[in-house]
């Protein structure tokens, strides 16, 4: 998640059960929240455990599908996804299929045919919401401070083409894993695998040139402690995703925490509230992104582009370093101005203002820290727009904090990891055939949701 933080200290595979603060220390903010994330996971394992996959109330599940006119229809109440409890709030107001926040869906159906079958399904996920997206974050009686984020837990449902087959949830749950759901590389599960970036400190007088290998004589050479955030920007299209034909990354050392809200536009000067200093402010020659909450729940990137001069909340960009065109902003709903911290290098290319991402080559970010995508030995790991790893940079100890595996004469070897995010879970909520009066669009609706 995006944020200002120190780092994220939470490792699952620690076993730790609770955080226990000190009198008289220094309070952390990676404590306060490893905390949480101790409590939500234990939440989260207990209700997959009791539940399985998905089911949900007997008496109030939610998101069953109904037909209406010429659409769907989407029930109130709640259900439980991979141990998510999502929950559709709109019990005053039916909530049609067409009308969901960031609707169209990229890679869902926006449109159907009255001779169709379809395959309609519950994808949840979690993002972070700032107090740009939802002002009420602020406390009013600090002046507006900008203090804690919030974590939401998002549902979108979707529609496909009925798949050749799936008739059963059984089977549209096998279909769900082994065609939508990105599985670790070491799974024994059939289907796509997750992309590996492996962080590392380059060496400074080390002859051995193995990759991703530093001595103790290399460092993170930083006069400032950082978290660093890598993120993918564009990635070829998918199940859940518009597609791009190049792959694309981004990175920021500020772990992408450094927005402002984009409240106006003349010609090319981005007008912008809440920028907080300079550290944490915009300057000339940045790629910045501008995007919205709509553009963020269709799980796409933004536009990025160039600044060429800032005065204080006026943000001016080269209008010919814009990857696509630049959205209207009566257009947008709560749009941001991001900050990113690459640029040109010789040793990489951009493409519409993030970097070209090439397998098995390393990429130098800054101050002695490079990262590296391997290649799938199978040749079956799938990129998302989104996907992004998140590490600390150390001036105390000139590192970064990275798994390593610990060799001779003090070396590291740096570890590919899979992405800290975005993790999604789906679950088949129905299967949709054509009724006996396609030009009525009666419908056969078979649930495939379960009560608990």
């Amino acid at each position: 998640m995006r944020g200002d933080f120190s780092r994220s200290s939470w490792q699952p595979a620690k076993g730790y059960r609770q955080v226990l603060l000190q009198q008289g220390r220094v309070a952390l903010d990676a404590d306060f929240n490893e905390q949480g994330e101790l409590s939500a996971d234990g939440l989260r394992q207990l209700t997959r455990d009791l539940l399985g996959p998905h089911a949900g109330p007997a008496g109030a599940l939610g998101f069953a599908i109904g037909a209406d006119g010429g659409g769907f229809t989407i029930a109130p109440g709640h259900y439980y996804v991979d141990g998510w409890r999502a929950v559709n709030h709109r019990a005053a107001a039916v909530l049609r299929y067409d009308t969901q926040a960031g609707f169209p869906f990229p890679g869902a159906v926006d449109s159907f045919d009255d001779d169709q079958s379809y395959l309609f399904y519950l994808d949840v996920w979690e993002r972070t919401v700032t107090s740009i997206e939802d002002v009420t974050i602020r406390e009013a009686a600090l002046g507006g401070a900008d203090t804690a984020l919030r974590r939401q837990l998002v549902s979108q449902v979707r529609a496909i083409v009925a798949p050749d087959g799936v008739d059963s949830a059984e089977k549209a749950t096998r279909w769900l894993s082994e065609h939508v759901l990105r599985h670790p590389p070491a799974s024994s599960l059939p289907g796509p695998r997750l992309p590996q970036m492996r962080a590392f400190v380059d060496p400074k007088d080390d002859p051995d040139d193995t990759p991703c290998v530093a001595d103790p004589l290399g460092g993170y050479t930083g006069l400032e402690n950082q978290l660093y955030r890598v993120e993918v920007h564009a990635a070829p299209a998918g199940a859940e995703q518009a597609g791009s034909g190049t792959l694309t990354f981004k990175w920021s050392r500020e772990n992408a925490s450094v927005a402002a809200a984009w409240v106006g536009r003349a010609d090319h000067d981005l007008l912008v509230e809440g920028v907080r200093d300079t550290a944490h402010g915009f300057s000339p020659g940045q790629w910045v992104e501008l995007t919205d909450t709509v553009g963020e729940l269709r799980g796409q990137s933004g536009v990025m582009v160039r600044l060429i001069g800032v005065d204080r909340d006026r943000l001016t960009y080269d209008p010919a370093s814009a990857s696509t065109g630049v959205p209207d902003i009566d257009a947008l709903v709560d749009p941001v101005v991001r900050r990113w911290d690459h640029g040109q290098r010789r040793s990489d290319k951009l493409l519409g203002g993030a970097i070209v991402l090439s397998e098995d080559t390393d990429h130098p970010l800054e101050r002695g820290i490079k990262v590296r995508f391997p290649k799938s030995d199978g040749g079956d790991h799938v990129y998302a727009t989104g996907d992004h790893w998140v590490f600390p940079a150390r001036t105390a100890t000139a590192d970064i904090e990275w798994p390593f595996e610990a060799l001779a004469g003090g070396s590291k070897a740096y570890l590919a990891q899979e992405p800290d995010g975005v993790e999604h879970a789906y679950a088949p909520l129905a299967l949709v055939a054509p009724g006996a009066a396609p030009e009525s669009f009666q419908r056969k609706i078979k649930p495939l949701w379960s009560p608990a």
